[in-house]
């Protein structure tokens, strides 16, 4: 169990990667707070998950708002005293089209999907100075934006 331990905050876990991450950091130990927009499918993966027998809390928000990122680190935060991990995985989908029948730009620079990363640099530099984290080397950021 290679999470034992650990705090993740997921985006997009409702479904797809986001879903498989939560997962498998289930499986793997760590404690999650997981966001989707999606209501229906996060109901379903937070009760999966606990079934499976994680800690996990999940809540519904669209990331490309500035307060569901500042909510899912704050949920994190106060249901667990600290973040180890940041799983920006949450993308938008441009109608499910195939990777090359959309353009490159519109895929990477979308700022729908960008808040979470922009949150959290000023919370991780305020928790190292709070004691709450010792180093960079105690929070994973993990950028696994979706195509």
């Amino acid at each position: 169990m290679i999470l034992q331990g650990k705090i993740a905050v997921i985006t997009g876990a409702g479904s797809g990667m986001g879903l498989a991450i939560a997962t498998r950091f289930a499986v793997e130990g760590a404690s999650l707070v997981v966001g989707d927009w999606n209501g229906e499918r996060l109901e379903a993966a937070v009760t999966r998950i606990k079934e499976s027998g994680g800690t996990i809390i999940g809540a519904r928000g669209n990331i490309a708002d500035q307060a569901t990122a500042e909510h899912l680190i704050d949920l994190a935060l106060s249901a667990y005293g600290r973040l180890d991990v940041l799983c920006n995985n949450a993308g938008v989908m441009d109608y499910m089209q195939g990777v090359d029948d959309s353009p490159l730009l519109r895929r990477l620079d979308n700022p729908r999907c960008n808040w979470l990363p922009t949150y959290i640099l000023p919370e991780v530099r305020y928790s190292m100075q709070q004691g709450r984290l010792n180093g960079w080397s105690q929070l994973w950021l993990l950028v696994c934006q979706g195509a």
